[in-house]
């Protein structure tokens, strides 16, 4: 079955769509009370007595003084995002002869607390019961965070609960109906592609390697740069793709593409567009890389740099015949990444002005941002329009660099509206569009993050944590909430730490809905890591 005929399923009932039900990551903290009270807040009503503590993993609390329900309330603030489907569930029990109605709310935290979806009336009775409940977040806003509530004040006694959790719903309960009235189905786990940037056959730590028939491999995803494929204007060198279309036909596996641009741009290029470049430290090699600005100057003023984005239509049309003409193109190619961005590889969408080293020499603010949108959307209106017919990869991690006065700043709103056009035009366009998320783990040589277990990262509460292990992470959330229309994968790290991130990783991303996963030719070539690997593996 191919990528477009799986994403569709016939609707064969007029009451219903198809329907699946998957559940995210937990985003209440301390939920079983093992930190004790951490992280749980509570209203108690000056006429109303309560004794709160904790014992075996169950909150006890014992109102002796009562009142109106809201005089005693649990609550715990939240992150929803707007239009998302939530499922809460706990477990409770009330010392009471009598079922007690006890009132459940999603609420905002302060005046004018609007309800944010959730108002359900349960009953608490002598006995354990488990309470689950669904609602979509309304009412998020920035300075007021939605909180749980639990009302428990109406009746003296003992009160115990246990048990919470709250996670999104990543699959609507009803597939999104096309307009030939099919539904979009979960997408099938196409597996693990082998990355690398490496010619064909590649050679890790002095070992070749065969990226193609490593058990485990559903094929691989190869890089190459525009400087070194059209070193002069025209004159194309595309044997490294040869090589790699025609082993992976021999091996009968898919081939992804991607043409590097950013730092990589010819010297001929930069010339011709009479584009200023901008430098930049790579942290890496401790080495100086040039890119090209998203703006231009003409007339004393800040324009959008039509010049480069022309000449990267030209060079991309003729990297289409190109490519087009290779043996085994349209059996092998998998999909093509849309790249061109004006940073780094021009690969994903970001832009790391704290790493320029001529940063200084211009203010960063909201209309470079808009230079900035501007340039991918045009990036992807390119590809799409010279690959209609073949699935494009777009990936995007959160924006990140300084404001002008030197503060760190970190933006999930540029490469959001970049990634909204480009779903909004492949659904106009008919294109296939693989939404990407960069990256879900911490590498091997990372020194900040390298050994630590995964857990340990997902328990952290700083926001600079590896985005894709963290579903409350605004990236994380974004990526997600492309999922009913179009499809989504992930990307791990240049070489994973520990075989049990590797197995987290590759759980987290089945888990997602995700179509595959990429990881790098360090993993491949780790034999402790490919029994993990073909465990994964889509079974022929």
């Amino acid at each position: 079955m191919n990528r477009i005929s799986h994403l569709f399923f016939c609707l064969c009932l007029a009451t219903g769509l198809f329907s699946t039900t998957v559940l995210g990551a937990e985003l209440l903290k301390n939920q079983n009370f093992k930190y004790s009270l951490a992280n749980w807040m509570f209203h108690i009503h000056k006429d109303v007595r309560a004794e709160r503590s904790v014992s075996k993993g169950i909150l006890n609390l014992n109102i002796t003084t009562a009142g109106r329900s809201a005089h005693v309330q649990l609550m715990q603030r939240v992150n929803l995002e707007k239009g998302m489907p939530y499922k809460l569930s706990f477990e409770a029990r009330r010392d009471s002869e009598k079922e007690v109605p006890t009132q459940v709310y999603c609420m905002q935290r302060k005046k004018p607390y609007r309800n944010c979806g959730l108002s359900q009336t349960v009953q608490f009775s002598q006995t354990w019961s488990r309470h689950e409940m669904t609602f979509t977040a309304k009412h998020i806003t920035a300075n007021n965070q939605p909180t749980i509530r639990l009302f428990l004040g109406n009746q003296t006694g003992l009160v115990q609960l246990r048990n919470f959790s709250l996670v999104p719903v990543l699959a609507l309960k009803q597939a999104t109906q096309t307009d030939k009235g099919q539904a979009l189905a979960p997408p099938q786990w196409e597996g693990i592609y082998a990355l690398t940037n490496k010619a064909y056959p590649v050679e890790v730590d002095g070992q070749g390697v065969d990226l193609l028939n490593t058990p485990g491999s559903a094929g691989v995803t190869y890089y190459h740069t525009w400087r070194k494929c059209e070193p002069t204007k025209g004159q194309w060198d595309l044997s490294n793709f040869e090589d790699w279309f025609a082993a992976a036909l021999k091996a009968n596996r898919k081939l992804n593409i991607a043409l590097l641009a950013g730092s990589h741009v010819p010297d001929w290029a930069l010339e011709e567009s009479q584009s200023p470049p901008y430098l930049y430290l790579h942290v890496k090699t401790n080495s100086t890389r040039r890119n090209y600005l998203p703006w231009t100057i003409k007339d004393g003023e800040r324009v959008l740099n039509e010049p480069m984005l022309q000449i990267w239509r030209q060079s991309i049309e003729q990297f289409s015949q190109q490519i087009r003409k290779k043996p085994g193109f349209e059996k092998t190619l998998g999909y093509i990444a849309i790249t061109g961005g004006p940073y780094s590889n021009g690969l994903e969408i970001m832009w790391g002005v704290n790493k320029m080293a001529d940063g200084s020499t211009f203010a960063w603010g909201p209309q470079e941002d808009q230079f900035l949108i501007a340039y991918w959307q045009r990036c992807v209106d390119i590809f799409m329009d010279i690959f209609p017919d073949i699935p494009l990869g777009l990936a995007f991690t959160d924006v990140y660099g300084r404001n002008a006065n030197g503060s760190p700043r970190r933006n999930i709103a540029v490469p959001k509206a970049i990634m909204n056009y480009a779903v909004q035009q492949a659904k106009l366009k008919n294109v296939q569009l693989i939404a990407q998320g960069f990256w879900i783990g911490a590498g091997a040589g990372d020194s900040h993050w390298g050994k630590k277990h995964p857990d340990q990262l997902l328990q952290r509460s700083n926001t600079h944590d590896y985005p894709m292990l963290r579903e409350t992470h605004p990236l994380q959330k974004t990526l997600l909430s492309y999922r009913p229309n179009t499809t989504i994968a992930y990307q791990g790290p240049m070489g994973t730490s520990t075989k049990d991130y590797l197995t987290h990783m590759i759980q987290f991303a089945r888990e997602r809905g995700a179509l595959f996963l990429e990881l790098w030719h360090h993993d491949f070539a780790n034999p402790e890591y490919r029994a993990i690997l073909q465990e994964n593996a889509v079974k022929p």
